[in-house]
């Protein structure tokens, strides 16, 4: 019989200098129900996978390795790992961050047993910038408790980190259905928070429980132009499906594209992708967003002109943005 009432998925790839604070900040959790800690260890070439088995002999009821076969990849990492819980409700950590609140899962799970509504509860971070060795606190401009992130919100822009959510195992089977019969979809955080949101109501703490670990170069972040945008653009591939399967009203729809090619449209250059910066220059001509209209196009052809970007943007930002046409969310 499986009394589990909380999956913890972990995923981790060459992390051996992260990863023990990682399963400390979840062993240290004080709760009045079972939890099991699910780690997918993807093969690592370090010493992750030593750490980790020191860790599972201490704590052998409570810590499930998943074996470590081969390399899977981020995605189907997370998938494999995900489809291992056995929870009522599922929460997830990044090996490379790690909780700071004791009561974290406590507060969550009493939330979503009190709101049948509610299939998501997330919390408030802070990051540390790992190259700088400092902490920086995320800023809220929110006074109650808790407050509800909706569905159109998240269209915009992923207001969620991971390693900060706890929702409903059901929701998550419920994607992973959505996501098997998708071609073009990618098993990542921000689209199951999309599916989660249009499916139940989302809601966010006001508290930080998470520390969010900032590297220079990671799944997120990079230097090399082509593997920033390879990233970006799955997220952009994401919101153009569930912009039609969801069949969005078309005035949203129209201000998302816009957003997202704003957003977008130097990775989009910098990295040479002239399909998408086609349609980045039709999504701006339609809204007559004249000057990135200007400056995308010859960021096609000369690369200076995507810095030249790149620094309007940052004027535009440090006057309030009242020199590019903006969209309002």
């Amino acid at each position: 019989m499986n009394n589990t009432l909380v999956s913890i998925a972990v995923t981790t790839y060459n992390q051996q200098d992260y990863i023990a604070q990682t399963m400390d900040g979840l062993l240290m959790q004080q709760t009045n129900f079972k939890f099991v800690i699910v780690v997918g260890e993807d093969c690592s070439t370090d010493n992750t996978i030593q750490i980790l088995e020191t860790y599972k002999k201490k704590n052998p009821s409570k810590i499930q390795l998943l074996n470590f076969d081969k390399n899977y990849g981020s995605d189907l990492n997370l998938l494999r790992t995900i489809k291992a819980c056995t929870g009522k409700f599922i929460a997830i950590c990044d090996g490379d961050d790690y909780w700071i609140d004791t009561h974290k899962l406590q507060k969550q799970v009493d939330f979503l047993e009190s709101n049948e509504g509610y299939g998501t509860v997330a919390t408030l971070q802070k990051d540390f910038i790992q190259d700088k060795g400092i902490f920086i606190a995320e800023n809220n401009s929110y006074t109650e408790t808790y407050k509800t992130i909706a569905f159109k919100q998240l269209l915009f822009k992923n207001y969620i980190t991971a390693s900060t959510v706890l929702f409903r195992r059901s929701l998550m089977l419920s994607f992973i259905d959505f996501y098997e019969k998708q071609n073009a979809i990618s098993f990542n955080d921000y689209n199951f928070f999309l599916f989660f949101a249009h499916q139940m109501q989302v809601a966010q703490r006001n508290e930080i429980s998470i520390v969010y670990r900032v590297l220079s170069e990671s799944g997120s972040r990079s230097k090399d132009a082509k593997k920033i945008w390879s990233f970006k653009k799955r997220f952009n591939n994401a919101i153009n499906i569930y912009l039609d399967f969801f069949d969005v009203d078309s005035k949203l729809k129209k201000k998302v594209l816009h957003y997202r090619a704003i957003t977008n449209y130097r990775f989009a250059s910098r990295s040479g992708d002239r399909m998408v910066c086609t349609e980045f220059l039709e999504v701006f001509k339609n809204n007559n967003d004249t000057i990135r209209y200007f400056l995308l196009k010859n960021g096609m052809e000369y690369k200076a002109w995507n810095r030249f970007a790149l620094f309007v943007e940052k004027v535009n930002l440090k006057f309030g943005g009242f020199l590019l046409k903006k969209v309002e969310i």
